[in-house]
Order: C-alpha cells, then structure tokens, then sequence
C-alpha cells in the first residue's frame, strides 16, 4: 500500500503550531476528524497516546510516526474510532521534541490508524513510511512545500524512486 493510496491532500497539516508531542498529535488528529474521516476523534487520540507511551515512535531521521491499530491488545484502544485505514501528516518548520534516541526534533509526522482488521495494510503502510524517508531528498523537499499538492508531488516523486 502507497502513501499516496491512502494521504490525500485534505489529510495534510503543513504548519503545525504545536511544540509538543501530545498537543502535535492531538492537532493532527483534530485536523483529520475536521475530514469526517474519525469516528471517534477521543478514542482515536487515546488510542495513538497511549502507543506513544509504550514506545517512542520518533524516528532517526527527523520524523515521527504516531500510530495505532484499534480495537487491539490495548484495552483503553478498545474503539471504533476508524472504520478503514486512514492517515494524516503533520509538518513542522520548528521540529518537536518525540524522544527520538539521537535527539532530532520530527519536523515529518505520519499518523497512522488502522482498524483490527486492517493488520497487514497497517504494517506494510508503517514500512512504506520509513522507506520513503530513506529516499535522497525527500524530507527536505517536504519541508520546502509550500501547499498540500506540493507534498502530494513529492510523494509521488518518492514513490516512484522507490519502485525504481
């Protein structure tokens, strides 16, 4: 599964105001409930917390990828806050502290939730995001975009150099 299969552009927060893990994660997940694409936006946003407080899921790289599968092991994640698959990103010029192990500050967050049902989408998605970051260029040019169709290009322009 592509990130582009699944982020569209009304997915994509490109400054975010936050300076903190917990308010980062709670304005990306405002943003995509402003989508319609939540159920639960509380459920989703517990879900996602308390993921982060078993694990740091910072990144070496500049980036976090908040995520959760819901309705699983977590007994306070027990929700329907998605239906499907779904995905945001939040951009940050200033970089947030998630307890990344060589202390980068994530400028790129991928926050990602899944239903149950959706484990190996929910897998191979987590893995699609990180090879990505693996690509020359990529989060600087995701730093430098100045609108969502912009981020949607470099994607694109990355998952095509991946697939090469």
């Amino acid at each position: 599964m592509l990130l582009s299969q699944v982020l569209q552009t009304e997915d994509i927060c490109l400054n975010l105001k936050s300076s903190r893990k917990i308010d980062a994660i709670k304005e990306i997940v405002d943003h995509i409930a402003s989508t319609g694409k939540i159920v639960d936006k509380v459920g989703l946003f517990q879900a996602i917390i308390e993921r982060e407080e078993l694990q740091s899921t910072a990144l070496n790289c500049g980036a976090a990828v908040p995520h959760a599968r819901i309705d699983a092991a977590l007994a306070r994640a027990r929700t329907d806050a998605v239906r499907g698959i779904i995905m945001a990103l939040g951009i940050s010029q200033q970089g947030i502290d998630f307890d990344a192990p060589d202390n980068s500050p994530a400028n790129l967050i991928f926050l990602i939730a899944a239903p149950k049902t959706a484990n190996s989408e929910y897998i191979h998605l987590l893995e699609h995001v990180c090879k990505l970051l693996e690509v020359e260029g990529f989060r600087e040019k995701m730093l430098l975009a100045e609108h969502p169709g912009q981020v949607m290009q470099t994607i694109l322009a990355g998952e095509t150099t991946m697939q090469q």
